[in-house]
Order: structure tokens, then C-alpha cells, then sequence
């Protein structure tokens, strides 16, 4: 069984776009083996801790390189590792990639990666 300090209830909408925790307003009980109750849980539970979204500003700017075919032809030719964003602004997905690949491209910079992000 999974004690209650370790569930969460998160719920997101379809996009993914806004994720609400919803955990504080769950009462929880405990139980015996049989599934009879033994009780109510703690009454000040534990705040839940997430990790906050970083904004546009805290990534790296420019830190991947935007490939041409030529570019790409030559990464490949050269560089052991290629790693590949294809980034398309109307999508959601791409916008909420976009930071984490920027830090990402970073990091592999900073840290002298024989590799390319793009």
C-alpha cells in the first residue's frame, strides 16, 4: 500500500497548459489490511512542494544552434551526438520545450559535451 505523506492528486487540463494540485482538500483516513478504518490522518499535513515553472528570462538565450542543411550535414559528419528540436511556434509543445532546450543546449556547452543541440 502507498502511504498518504507520498499521494498527490494532480490534475492538469487536456493541453497540459495549467496543472492544479488538488491534494490539500482530499481527506485521508487510514486503514487496517481489512480496509476498516482506524482513523483520520494527521490533521496539518505536510505542504506539498513543486518545482516552479522557469519563465523565458532564466533560459540561456541562443544557446542551441539553428541548424541549415548544410549545418546539419556537417553536425552529423563531426559530432558524435546530434539532438534535434524540431520547433514549430504555433504549437504548445514546442513553447513549453522551448526554455528546457535552451537550458539544456546550455549545459552541454558549458560542461565541453562533444555534442550539438539544434
Amino acid at each position: 500500500p502507498l502511504p498518504c505523506r507520498f499521494a498527490s492528486v494532480d490534475i492538469a487540463d487536456v493541453m497540459g497548459t495549467h496543472l492544479q494540485n488538488v491534494s490539500a482538500n482530499i481527506q485521508k483516513s487510514r486503514i487496517d489490511a481489512s480496509g476498516a478504518p482506524l482513523g483520520r490522518a494527521a490533521a496539518t499535513p505536510k505542504p506539498i512542494l513543486h518545482a516552479e515553472a522557469r519563465t523565458h528570462a532564466d533560459a540561456v538565450p541562443n544557446a542551441a544552434v539553428e541548424l541549415t542543411e548544410e549545418s546539419l550535414k556537417k553536425a552529423v559528419k563531426d559530432v558524435p551526438l546530434v539532438l534535434i528540436n524540431f520547433y514549430a511556434p504555433w504549437c504548445p509543445w514546442s513553447r513549453r520545450l522551448q526554455p528546457v532546450w535552451e537550458e539544456a543546449a546550455a549545459n552541454v556547452a558549458t560542461a565541453g559535451h562533444n555534442a550539438v543541440l539544434g
